[in-house]
């Protein structure tokens, strides 16, 4: 080839690679392209401006492969299919949800209706109530024909007073007579709206007393029932032959931050557990996570009286009265308690857990610190946990047929 026509294709060459470069422009004048190249042009055969044309018009269609069109047509397509995939799934996932949450609904509220009929069957059958202050307080009585009576004060927020003490009462029922309170809030007793302070408590308790037309008895409180009998025993020493404390709540015990400060969070979530329907879940696979209480190795024991329990816990556990309560024992209850003793005139047998107390040397110590007669008091350690009345129920009830006077 002539050495012109070598320059004019090294020339093209450069218009082509120019091309490629700034291919947004559309007016040839932009190009930019040299004089001599220009005069070049012009001297070219047909052939040669076939042969520019035919670049140039790969140069356009390569610039317009690169600066237009971005990504391939499929991977666009795909993108727009992950997005929507993405977005049918969660609304699926929603639509789920919300399914769900409506058969949890629909699942809990026919559970409440037919758990409810059921209670109020078995209220009307067994319950034996009195009226105080204008709201109906249950109760049961057992050997009635015996003396002296003990009336049975629950520990705090007990779910069925009279079921759960019907072990340890029936026992004692064959020397003495056993009255089995529900405070309000508790068993089957209204739940109320007046605070439940100390104050209000004792002086419904007080009522109760005096409405049955019980003048003397000796107080037999678990857990806060002690902390009730410690006020009543000061009020109406009177009245009150003795005091037995089952693992008792005494004055001090406050300051006991894992015997005391840290429990209110676990009935705080407890609680949470019941709103959520959580409780009665939980109640369907194990009994025992509501009816902890009962003792259910005692040959009077129902199968019946036990799902009343768990019926009672899942539906009127935690009521207002009760959440109330809980209030006034961790804020005001020990303040107003603070060096109380039992009077002089006024015994003590002190069960006390010994087993799994976190602080057993304090705890032992202010259930002695809580006597004042010395002649005839005693403090028992049991190594029984804090339900230590029905696990050892025997040795608790020989001890106290043998401190009894």
């Amino acid at each position: 080839m002539a050495s012109a026509d070598m320059t004019g294709i090294s020339q093209l060459s450069e218009i082509s690679k120019n091309s490629i470069t700034i291919s947004m422009s559309d007016d040839p004048e932009d190009l930019n392209i040299p004089d001599s190249n220009k005069d070049h042009k012009k001297n070219m055969n047909s052939a040669d401006m076939s042969g520019i044309s035919e670049i140039s018009e790969i140069s356009k269609t390569n610039t317009s492969i690169t600066s237009f069109s971005g990504e391939p047509q499929n991977v666009t397509k795909l993108k727009k299919q992950k997005r929507m995939k993405i977005i049918l799934t969660i609304l699926l996932t929603f639509a789920i949800s919300i399914l769900i949450i409506l058969a949890y609904i629909i699942f809990t509220v026919c559970c409440n209706y037919r758990e409810n009929k059921k209670l109020d069957e078995y209220d009307k059958k067994h319950s034996t109530k009195i009226e105080i202050d204008g709201h109906m307080m249950n109760y049961k009585i057992v050997g009635e024909n015996n003396n002296p009576t003990i009336i049975a004060l629950p520990g705090f927020a007990t779910f069925a007073p009279v079921i759960e003490f019907k072990s340890l009462a029936e026992t004692l029922a064959e020397n003495y007579r056993v009255v089995t309170v529900e405070p309000f809030g508790y068993g089957f007793s209204d739940t109320v709206d007046t605070e439940r302070t100390i104050d209000n408590v004792v002086s419904e308790l007080h009522q109760f007393t005096q409405k049955l037309g019980i003048n003397q008895y000796y107080l037999m409180g678990h857990s806060i029932g002690g902390a009730y009998s410690l006020e009543m025993a000061n009020r109406y020493m009177n009245e009150t032959l003795g005091f037995i404390g089952l693992d008792c709540s005494v004055p001090g015990q406050e300051v006991l931050k894992k015997a005391f400060v840290d429990t209110e969070k676990d009935y705080d979530n407890y609680i949470l557990a019941k709103k959520l329907g959580f409780t009665r879940v939980g109640s369907i696979f194990s009994k025992s996570t509501v009816c902890f209480a009962v003792d259910r190795d005692y040959k009077n024991m129902t199968e019946e009286e036990i799902e009343i329990v768990r019926l009672l816990a899942i539906n009127r556990g935690y009521n207002k009265s009760i959440q109330n309560e809980k209030e006034h024992i961790y804020h005001d209850h020990f303040e107003q308690l603070k060096g109380k003793k039992f009077p002089e005139s006024v015994p003590v047998l002190n069960f006390v857990n010994g087993l799994d107390n976190p602080e057993p040397e304090k705890w032992l110590q202010l259930h002695i610190d809580v006597i004042t007669n010395r002649s005839h008091s005693e403090v028992i350690i049991i190594k029984g946990g804090h339900l230590l009345h029905y696990r050892y129920k025997d040795k608790v009830v020989n001890r106290i047929k043998g401190w009894i006077i």
